[in-house]
């Protein structure tokens, strides 16, 4: 069983001081557009405790009478500091719940995750399938091992580890190696996979160097290297570099890159992606973006380079004061766009998302397509701060193909977790990737996917603080 198996929803914990009102969102709504008539497809409820962290999350499906049937649910135990201690998915069977999966957490005195444990239903019983555990934190809470192991004929047997090591204090929080591990069943220790050694610049990550293990070393294979301005700061260079041991001396070989420009308002202006080929930069895809007086986007487009520049994919963003109400997509062919999508979304008084209907273009008007409904209720909790560290979140296209883009402002440097439920509740897809401050373009890789609908889940590795959205891969 992989390590991505073991994803779960982590519910954000924040000291409790102050009050202050939450929203949380309590049902969504999902239709199609068919047979010129708008059907139910399916729909989400949330439940929270007096906290306003989650207890519960159903998920209903609409039959071809019309009705709405139950389809399956999570229920979160949570302990005294609302953490996850608990959760159980049931699926809706013969009209009853029936047990489907468990994930059982334990925590230290510090509120440090110390076990995952993974459980299937049987019928009568749970039957123990794998687990995590993580073990070694330091002063900053942060972990120094991670061990997974599957259940096999009465024992626990060892899958993979993962070993943190961290800079001398007072930059303990900052990783700087990760060594990978897989056990060898048959000579029974531990074969060596990776080693990962970061360095830093202002907190944002700056240089990751891949090692791989031969004849009992690790030896230099690759690298990624962010460079960054100093007033502002902001990174203004992407690059990935391979170990040529071909070479004498043995040198870094320059292989990708992406450079990053700036407006005078410190906004993203282009970035521009090439490859490294016989000793030369050659230029392959470039993005633009454009901005109102606001400083909000109104456009983005990329293109390809084959010789000539060709269009390839762009957007266009109209706003009702800092809510994006209207955006369209196209698709490109050498220089010329073609409509193929367009979105509007609605907010209510408190600049909650309500409404957001997709329209597709078919050559000479656009149709209807698709639509959600989203609903919310308010919360008045103790609460001593809640700083909204990703505080805009952007996916395109959606649905997507090969690639989806996900496209985020961030208020500090964070390491993201980015995860692919499907609907039967198994994370398909998991990638951690560092987060710098400002905005973010993160391509996610769907090629590995099935068509169908997902859930993309985004958990800050460090407080547990999530976003859910909601997306379809088109392969």
């Amino acid at each position: 069983m992989h390590k991505v198996l073991f994803s779960f929803l982590i519910v954000s914990v924040f000291a409790s001081t102050a009050q202050t009102t939450v929203f949380r969102k309590i049902a969504q709504r999902h239709d199609i557009f068919a047979a010129s008539a708008w059907k139910g497809v399916d729909s989400f409820r949330w439940d929270y405790n007096a906290d306003a962290f989650m207890t519960q999350l159903s998920a209903l499906k609409q039959d071809g009478s019309g009705n709405w049937n139950n389809l399956y649910r999570y229920t979160y135990t949570l302990n005294s500091d609302n953490r996850v201690t608990v959760q159980i998915r049931e699926n809706w069977t013969g009209g009853n719940w029936v047990n489907s999966t468990r994930y059982t957490n334990d925590y230290d005195a510090s509120g440090n995750l110390l076990l995952v444990q993974y459980d299937v239903w049987n019928g009568g019983v749970w039957n123990a399938t794998g687990k995590i555990e993580y073990t070694g934190y330091n002063a900053k809470n942060k972990v120094g091992t991670e061990t997974v192991f599957s259940w096999n004929a009465g024992a626990w047997d060892y899958l993979s580890k993962d070993v943190y090591q961290y800079y001398p204090s007072p930059k303990d929080y900052q990783t700087q190696t990760i060594e990978k591990y897989n056990w060898n069943s048959n000579n029974l220790l531990w074969d060596s996979l990776e080693r990962l050694y970061l360095t830093y610049n202002n907190d944002s990550v700056s240089s990751k160097t891949r090692s791989v293990p031969f004849g009992g070393s690790w030896f230099l294979n690759s690298k990624e290297v962010i460079t960054f301005s100093t007033t502002p700061f902001r990174r203004t260079e992407y690059l990935t570099q391979t170990w040529d041991t071909a070479a004498n001396p043995n040198a870094w070989l320059n292989d990708k890159r992406i450079l990053y420009t700036y407006n005078t308002f410190d906004s993203l202006d282009k970035t521009v992606s090439d490859k490294y080929t016989s000793g030369a930069w050659y230029s392959q895809t470039r993005s633009q973006y454009m901005y109102n007086g606001s400083q909000q986007k109104t456009e983005f487009y990329t293109e390809s380079y084959n010789g000539s520049w060709v269009n390839n994919f762009r957007q266009t963003f109209l706003y009702t004061g800092s809510n994006l109400t209207e955006e369209k997509q196209y698709s490109g062919q050498g220089t010329t766009w073609f409509e193929s999508k367009r979105l509007n979304y609605t907010f209510d008084m408190n600049n909650l998302m309500t409404f957001r209907q997709v329209d597709t273009f078919n050559g000479a008007v656009f149709v209807p397509n698709n639509r959600d409904f989203y609903y919310y209720n308010a919360y008045t909790v103790n609460i001593n701060d809640i700083i909204a560290t990703i505080q805009r979140v952007l996916i395109y296209p959606n649905p997507a193909n090969e690639t989806m883009m996900l496209e985020l402002t961030s208020g500090k440097p964070l390491q993201l977790s980015i995860r692919v439920i499907d609907l039967s509740g198994k994370c398909r897809l998991m990638i951690t990737q560092p987060v710098f401050a400002g905005h973010n373009t993160i391509p996610i890789p769907l090629s590995s996917l099935t068509v169908g609908n997902y859930l993309l889940q985004l958990v800050d590795v460090e407080n547990g603080h999530q976003e859910v959205r909601h997306i379809s891969v088109n392969n």
